[in-house]
């Protein structure tokens, strides 16, 4: 019969030490024969030292190794908690809104009662100051209120004893003026 599995073992790690021969530098982890016995199978040692060495490495590499779920947990959550509570997908739809507002809405260069151009429109500083003007102010400060179509015939089947059922059409600042005018009283008495 052949050899033995253990014996082509160790007859590779045998070729593998003579191949690298004084080519190895001290303190690796690289096996020097010590003594052959009797049998046909050499046995070899490596110094107390570097075995140390190699089991001190390995134990940190474990150690690594044992830590990493931990880690992986840590960032699962930390990731989840993030998107759940910052809910950046809210946010991005906001502003899309905004953006897709401002540059579909916000028209300018009017023939009766169309603008004819957007944001992307503006060449110069005149036209700027148009779509400014005409434009993006009338979208952000709404000069009047907006209701659906059928808002009267809505509050009218809600209030059917109210007086007047239609609102109005622009905003009332009454109650602000009479406030100022209370506080700047204050203030000069």
């Amino acid at each position: 019969a052949g050899p033995s599995r253990l014996e082509r073992k160790v007859a590779a790690e045998r070729t593998l030490i003579r191949a690298a021969g004084d080519a190895t530098p001290r303190g690796s982890l690289a096996m020097a024969p010590r003594f052959q016995s009797s049998d046909s199978i050499d046995e070899t040692f490596v110094d107390q030292g570097i075995y140390l060495t190699w089991i001190k490495r390995q134990l940190e590499a474990e150690r690594a190794c044992l830590e990493l779920p931990m880690t992986i947990t840590l960032l699962l959550s930390f990731s989840g908690l993030a998107i759940l509570h910052l809910q950046q997908d809210k946010v991005f739809a906001v502003e899309q809104a905004i953006e897709f507002d401002i540059v579909e809405n916000a028209n300018f260069a009017f023939e009766p009662n169309f603008g004819n151009k957007v944001i992307f429109d503006a060449h110069s500083f005149a036209d700027f100051w148009s779509w400014l003007r005409l434009g993006f102010l009338p979208l952000v400060m709404q000069p009047q209120w907006s209701y659906s179509e059928g808002y009267s015939d809505a509050s009218a089947s809600l209030f059917p004893h109210g007086s007047d059922v239609t609102p109005p059409s622009s905003w009332s600042f009454q109650a602000c003026t009479a406030f100022h005018a209370w506080r700047l009283s204050t203030l000069l008495a």
